[in-house]
């Protein structure tokens, strides 16, 4: 700034001493007419005058190029402004005459959305898929930080907000190691007005005084309680989640102590919450299981006493109380008659589990775990009495599968004297039979034959045959492929650890139409290179055409 003001006074300075020296020209002192444009003016002014050689005269020529130079960039600015915003109307029109040529074009007339414009029904579903994913307590932290419309959407204070929804459930089982027990009453719980569901997995400090307190403090809207690994855990969580938790529907208890397992609490659980429970799910107890029968007795204690209850989950219970304990299936039928879900995992029940009608029927009943059931046990499976199953998964079980089909030999006939109709297992999507070590034996290969071979599975889409002995019987491989390869939907098939042969596979996988994905790793009688996992139907025509050279 010192320098342009120097400069500008030297060259008015000039300016002036030649004008005075010209003849017939008065001298008056200062000019504040005068600028420095008066050089440019002047006729008598020449380039090589003393003037121009002397360092401030160089100083005004730069200072004037960059001048003329700043001026001719803002002249082509302006005129690339100007064709840009030429070219942008253009092809705003462009855009909407070909959307009024095709309305139904919706890329045609994309138009952005922001935050500000979204509706708020599609920001709350849009917030809570974010919350199921890390929790609302960190995704609060991060809108929060975003905009004004998200800060106010999130808070509990805000009275513009639908916080209310969003703060319903709390997933505390990742802060485990961020919060200790003091912090989470102080810190987290009061963000939740009205709690619903808390999962409070994993928290090794939890003790029953902090269960306690939260059943005291969500007592009329806490419905859905997680306490899986809590190793401080007594029998007062139980006790005080039957009595104070008056809207109890969910409960998972996994990976506790034995001081939580006794038989008369669960049962003392059941009967206080007979009429709201929606989800029960006990697995992995350590320790002595005292009174588990009486578990057992609570689940079918009198009709229609669990009639909430969809799904069912009892796994991992590894006890010398259960050896002598078993599970009435006509009775669980008439205790929970709209079961939905039934898993049943790695227990050592004795008797077995007839699914058999018309002494038990379950009409809702779609998805049935049975695994790693002793071998004495055994599982019997009928398409009246679980006509609605679409999942049924056998895990290193013995089983059989009741023919109701053929059994129109000994259709059971009801009350009115008419034969009942008989459906089979048309709804059945997923089939599973893995590990199994009676797979091959004739008497429960044939129903499964027939069922497929009759056309009465219509909808399989998968099926899981993995390290099963079901292809060993002797013809029977043979019969089980073709069977295979005639269902209309299959889409997945799982064959790993079989004895199936080269001819089998290339028969289901050259006949089945549907079949996108066959898993042949560690099948122990195909030759080398064709144990694979096909994913495609490109890879799995490739497979064929490889196959048909090897057998040729």
């Amino acid at each position: 700034i010192a320098m342009n003001r120097l400069m500008s006074s030297m060259m008015r300075g000039i300016g002036r001493k030649r004008r005075c020296d010209e003849p017939g020209r008065r001298s008056t002192g200062v000019d504040s007419s005068s600028s420095d444009d008066d050089l440019d003016l002047d006729p008598d002014f020449s380039p090589d005058s003393e003037e121009l050689r002397s360092p401030v005269a160089k100083l005004a020529r730069i200072k004037r190029a960059a001048a003329a130079a700043a001026a001719k960039k803002r002249r082509k600015t302006s005129t690339a402004k100007r064709v840009s915003k030429s070219k942008a109307s253009d092809r705003r029109l462009t855009r909407k005459s070909a959307v009024a040529a095709d309305p139904a074009d919706n890329n045609a007339g994309f138009r952005s959305v922001s935050l500000d414009t979204l509706p708020t029904d599609v920001l709350l579903r849009i917030v809570e898929f974010a919350a199921s994913q890390t929790g609302m307590l960190s995704l609060a932290a991060s809108l929060s930080q975003v905009c004004q419309r998200l800060r106010h959407f999130i808070t509990v204070e805000s009275p513009r907000c639908y916080s209310t929804a969003l703060w319903r459930n709390a997933d505390f089982s990742r802060l485990n190691r961020k919060l200790s027990t003091a912090q989470l009453h102080s810190m987290a719980l009061p963000r939740f007005p009205a709690l619903s569901s808390i999962n409070l997995e994993n928290w090794k400090t939890l003790r029953d005084k902090d269960v306690e307190a939260i059943c005291d403090k969500y007592r009329d809207t806490l419905s859905e309680v997680s306490l899986a690994g809590s190793d401080h855990l007594s029998g007062r969580t139980l006790t005080c989640l039957s009595d104070r938790c008056r809207r109890l529907s969910r409960l998972s208890l996994r990976r506790l102590p034995h001081r939580l397992a006794h038989g008369q609490l669960f049962t003392q659980l059941l009967q206080r919450h007979s009429d709201s429970l929606v989800d029960l799910s006990i697995d992995s107890l350590e320790g002595e299981i005292v009174g588990f029968g009486l578990l057992l007795s609570g689940l079918t204690a009198k009709p229609g006493a669990l009639s909430r209850l969809h799904r069912l989950r009892l796994a991992n219970l590894r006890s010398s109380s259960l050896r002598d304990s078993a599970l009435d299936v006509s009775a669980l039928a008439a205790s929970a008659p709209n079961l939905r879900q039934l898993e049943l995992a790695n227990l050592p029940l004795a008797g077995g589990l007839p699914f058999v009608w018309p002494d038990c029927r379950l009409s809702q009943l779609r998805h049935l775990l049975v695994q790693e059931l002793p071998s004495p046990f055994r599982l019997t499976v009928s398409s009246a009495a679980l006509p609605s199953l679409s999942s049924l998964s056998i895990v290193a079980t013995d089983f059989d599968l009741v023919d109701d089909l053929s059994s129109a030999l000994q259709a059971e006939v009801d009350d009115t004297g008419e034969k009942s109709s008989i459906q089979g297992f048309k709804g059945l999507r997923r089939l599973a039979v893995s590990h199994c070590t009676n797979a091959d034996e004739a008497d429960t290969l044939a129903p499964l034959l027939l069922l497929m071979e009759s056309g009465q599975l219509p909808l399989l889409d998968e099926a899981d045959f993995t390290a099963s002995s079901i292809f060993s019987l002797p013809g029977g491989g043979d019969r089980l492929a073709a069977a295979l390869a005639s269902l209309p939907s299959l889409n997945e098939l799982n064959l790993t650890g079989t004895g199936v042969l080269l001819p089998a596979v290339r028969l289901i996988a050259s006949s089945s139409g549907s079949l996108t994905k066959l898993n042949l790793t560690a099948c122990k009688c195909l030759p080398r290179g064709f144990k694979q996992l096909l994913t495609s139907r490109q890879s799995i025509a490739a497979w064929v055409a490889k196959a048909e050279t090897e057998l040729d």
